[in-house]
């Protein structure tokens, strides 16, 4: 267990010793607090990546070389934490990331026995999709995790290799020279939840991130010589931004890409993820994907047309290439859907039915990705990316939120690398 040697509000670094490692390093404590938290203020750690919400960035260095990095980590993780089944996700909430994922209607925790009240039943839809607050008592919805009021209550774990491509690659951590973990926070109000209808307000959240540490499990008897001259192929996460502006109601949108981060890279898959800056519902703004209408998208790869026909021009084939790429996500397919309206209003509006409408069902378009595997070297500019949309037309089944505003395209891509260690030195390419 390992302390860190640099803690402030901004980063934590911790220095592993040098020796031979289990590559399953996991970071404990890790939680945030606001002292001004109570029963009924209603702050929640973000649905899907819970204790994640604080963190921006995470990187494993060996002196001044970045072994593996995942920025905009809230954005990949929310992608990782759903590629799981069922039971995944209520074993990532009970013991990992104190999230709210498993998406289950029965596990509400009210004060008192009798508080399924008439006046409850008649509002089966809830405020944000992740909590209710009644006068007969409180209930949260999806074991949503509420934020500590102080530095010594609840905390989750963090696996660094669900993250951290290089510890995904090799089970064994060789004699890395002055090997270091860093965490980037971002403790800010707008990376976590509020309910807006808690009895008792905070005007000003103001999170604190606490003191995490490091387990790491060290190999005892290992031979020192056999780390002399070793060869360890890995994969590197490489994020690129595009940014795509805001468009007119109504208005086709259509912008090439030119990317630079992978040129004279061996590109095993590409993820694409629609970063906003609004939260919707259930969905915090960091882990939030929506749906674009009429969203479009093809690949140009060294010059040749890479997707068959029009590309991915469908909602179900964003989907799809993700289900080929990387398998499933669990995660109701309303998510992933644009223009859908739930007349009833009992399932996916958040509002009463006589008002239900686009823009309350908060759970449709706000979730949809989409993967494409590549498995080949990218020349220098070989790679282009087409992307259209058009922008959603106002008081229409299209108006949902951010759906003509601007947005970052992300596209995170897995590049294979080669760590070689020589004399004590090392060095990589790619």
């Amino acid at each position: 267990m390992i302390d860190p040697h640099v803690d402030n509000s901004a980063r934590t670094r911790f220095r592993i010793p040098d020796g031979f490692y289990a590559s399953s390093i996991k970071l404990i404590d890790v939680h945030v607090y606001d002292a001004q938290q109570t029963a009924d203020t209603g702050l929640f750690y973000p649905s899907i990546n819970g204790v994640l919400g604080a963190i921006r960035r995470l990187t494993l260095y060996s002196d001044d070389l970045t072994l593996s990095t995942c920025d905009e980590l809230r954005a990949y993780a929310a992608i990782q934490n759903l590629r799981t089944s069922n039971q995944g996700s209520e074993d990532h909430n009970r013991f990992e990331l104190l999230n709210g994922i498993n998406l289950s209607l029965s596990s509400g925790v009210y004060e008192s026995p009798d508080a399924l009240s008439s006046a409850w039943t008649l509002q089966p839809k809830e405020k944000d999709y992740h909590n209710a607050w009644t006068a007969n008592g409180r209930g949260y919805l999806h074991n949503q995790i509420k934020v500590a009021s102080a530095a010594d209550q609840q905390s989750g774990q963090i696996l660094l290799s669900n993250y951290l491509e290089f510890l995904a690659s090799t089970p064994v951590l060789q004699m890395i020279p002055n090997l270091q973990v860093e965490i980037e926070w971002d403790t800010s109000a707008a990376g976590f939840t509020q309910d807006a209808d808690a009895p008792t307000a905070v005007g000003n959240p103001a999170y604190t991130h606490g003191r995490p540490t490091l387990v790491i499990e060290e190999l005892i008897g290992m031979d020192p010589a056999s780390a002399r001259n070793v060869k360890i192929p890995y994969v590197q996460t490489v994020l690129e931004r595009f940014v795509v502006p805001a468009v007119g109601a109504g208005t086709p949108q259509q912008l090439t890409f030119r990317s630079t981060a992978f040129n004279n890279k061996y590109v095993k898959d590409l993820t694409f993820f629609n970063q906003v800056t609004t939260s919707d519902g259930w969905f915090n703004r960091n882990e939030r994907s929506p749906t674009m209408w009429k969203e479009k998208m093809q690949l140009i790869v060294n010059g040749s047309k890479y997707l068959p026909d029009q590309g991915i021009d469908q909602e179900a084939m964003k989907l799809e290439y993700f289900s080929n790429t990387h398998g499933i996500l669990n995660l109701p397919l309303i998510a992933g859907l644009q223009s859908i309206i739930d007349g009833s209003g009992n399932v996916i509006s958040t509002e009463d039915a006589a008002t239900a409408s686009s823009t309350s069902d908060k759970l449709v378009h706000n979730f949809s990705v989409t993967a494409v595997r590549l498995e080949t070297v990218i020349t220098v500019n070989g790679l282009q990316i087409e992307y259209g949309r058009t922008g959603a037309n106002n008081g229409s089944a299209q108006a949902q939120t951010d759906g003509t505003g601007q947005f970052n395209l992300l596209c995170f891509g897995r590049v294979a690398k080669m760590l070689e260690i020589k004399d004590g030195k090392i060095r990589d390419s790619y």
